[in-house]
């Protein structure tokens, strides 16, 4: 007796391999959709390296070979491949934003720029506002709200001064910003700057916080945030997370944009300040990733 596949269990067999990235099911095409086309799954994410940008799906190992899921058809068992690159400042963000600063350990001076972000954490299991602390490569900012958010916000409604907020640190803000909160809720007080940043949704992400004098120090390495910036004399500033001292201030950075003698823009044009927490200035929401 001859042995033989049952049509109607026949079927091609599309596996996916995303390299490192988390894992995604196979497809099964049976029948009459055996020969056609499939839709192109959920983006796998990969964590552990700043090489975490998805870059499509490809039919071989070799990564030259890209797979159109519009008019390519599964006429056998396939298996496709994931491609990772890196994001670099300026790249369009997988939030939305832009990428403002790469932590892959390059530069011209050693140490300068980490070779990760150790992103503190904040709480305990049940707490609200909690999260585990992460390691991540990337800084994005929410970019269309630099200009287009109703402009200028306070810090807090009260100048009072809050414990756990004197760490500038790359890494520190959004642990900064689930304090401020927290803080607020306990005393009674708004905290406009805070909440905006983690209430917003923005693109697919909603984990945006307001960054840390260290974090917000960074966006100045981005030039298209820079331009934004009114003409010199006219001052600019963005509040951080960071409290100056243990007092009712808040350190912000000025991103006045002055130029200089070629008509280009002066990288080193920002400065520290400190405003009260009750003043009304800029908010530029980041997130880690």
């Amino acid at each position: 007796m001859t042995p033989y596949i049952h049509e109607a269990t026949k079927a091609y067999t599309v596996t996916f391999n995303s390299m490192g990235g988390t894992d995604i099911s196979p497809v099964k095409l049976y029948g009459v959709n055996m020969g056609g086309t499939i839709s192109a799954p959920t983006p796998p994410t990969r964590t552990g390296t700043h090489i975490n940008r998805f870059d499509g799906w490809f039919k071989n190992i070799a990564l030259d070979e890209p797979w159109d899921f519009n008019i390519e058809t599964v006429d056998e068992d396939i298996t496709l491949y994931a491609k990772w690159g890196s994001y670099a400042i300026g790249d369009p963000g997988p939030g939305g934003g832009i990428i403002f600063y790469v932590a892959d350990g390059e530069g011209s001076i050693p140490f300068v720029r980490l070779s990760f972000i150790p992103v503190v954490g904040y709480g305990n299991p049940g707490d609200e506002g909690y999260f585990p602390g992460y390691t991540a490569y990337y800084l994005e900012a929410a970019f269309e709200y630099a200009s287009d958010f109703p402009t200028r916000v306070k810090w807090a409604d009260d100048n009072m001064a809050i414990p756990g907020l004197s760490d500038t640190a790359i890494g520190r803000g959004r642990a900064n910003t689930a304090i401020i909160i927290a803080h607020g809720k306990a005393y009674g007080y708004n905290t406009p700057a805070a909440s905006f940043c983690a209430e917003l949704s923005y693109g697919v992400e909603t984990d945006w916080f307001l960054p840390s004098l260290g974090e917000l120090e960074k966006l100045t390495d981005l030039p298209q945030f820079r331009t934004l910036q009114p003409p010199p004399p006219t001052m600019t500033y963005y509040w951080s997370s960071s409290q100056f001292g243990y007092g009712r201030d808040d350190e912000v950075v000025d991103f006045s944009n002055r130029v200089d003698m070629n008509g280009e823009i002066d990288s080193s044009s920002w400065g520290y300040s400190n405003r009260l927490k009750t003043t009304s200035i800029r908010v530029c929401a980041i997130r880690a990733f």
